[in-house]
């Protein structure tokens, strides 16, 4: 039955045409059932449909969510990749700067003596008065935590070479030269040198072994080292 054919039928019932006819009753119940099911049915079906919908988008958000937490991951895995690269690579810079500290300490004394050769004995020898500034250098740029033991040995050497220039002034000074009294000036001289290369000694005994315990530290690694600082 077409559309037109159902709507000539109930044209009919209303016009009372077929008032008693139990078929055309039936038929028109079994329409009403039916647009009463396509109506659940297409309820239901939109019904669905909006539910899928909307587990779509949560989908895509949560797709969203994944892919920006993917990133800020790989960004922190970088982050700490570099970081732990830096921490290596000035680990291995200490360790290197840490000889060149060393070094500058050793090199102090043999200047001491050069100084003491030109300026006292008229030796031919030449000073170096950079390797004081260099340990300097070293421990505020590299190694500030060693600056007590630094600064004990500069304020040690310095001392000393001051002392040295002194008693060469002093000797220069006497007119006319006077071989006893340039002894003299030589024996207070000696004098003060004793103490004086025992602060040396003491400085130097002082700047090894801190040192020796900077090296112990970075020998173990940037990691402990680390971990050495928090605790």
């Amino acid at each position: 039955m077409d559309s037109t054919q159902i709507t000539k039928l109930i044209a009919d019932i209303i016009d009372q045409k077929i008032l008693y006819n139990g078929y055309a009753y039936a038929l028109l119940g079994g329409i009403t059932l039916l647009n009463v099911a396509a109506v659940a049915f297409f309820t239901n079906y939109f019904k669905r449909r909006g539910e899928t919908l909307a587990l779509k988008a949560d989908l895509n958000e949560l797709t969203r969510q994944v892919a920006i937490t993917t990133k800020a991951t790989e960004e922190v895995k970088s982050a700490i990749a570099q970081s732990d690269w830096a921490a290596r690579e000035w680990n291995s810079i200490q360790r290197i700067k840490l000889e060149e500290y060393l070094t500058a300490a050793y090199s102090m004394g043999d200047s001491l003596d050069r100084y003491r050769g030109k300026y006292l004995f008229d030796k031919d020898a030449e000073p170096d008065a950079t390797h004081a500034g260099k340990l300097k250098m070293l421990s505020a740029l590299y190694f500030p935590h060693l600056q007590h033991v630094t600064i004990q040995a500069f304020i040690a050497h310095t001392t000393s070479v001051q002392s040295i220039m002194a008693t060469s002034v002093a000797i220069g000074s006497i007119s006319p030269p006077d071989r006893s009294k340039k002894q003299s000036v030589m024996n207070d001289y000696q004098q003060t040198w004793k103490l004086e290369a025992l602060q040396n000694d003491l400085a130097l005994h002082n700047l090894e072994a801190a040192a020796a315990q900077e090296m112990q530290r970075l020998s173990a690694g940037p990691a402990k080292n680390s971990a050495k600082r928090t605790a």
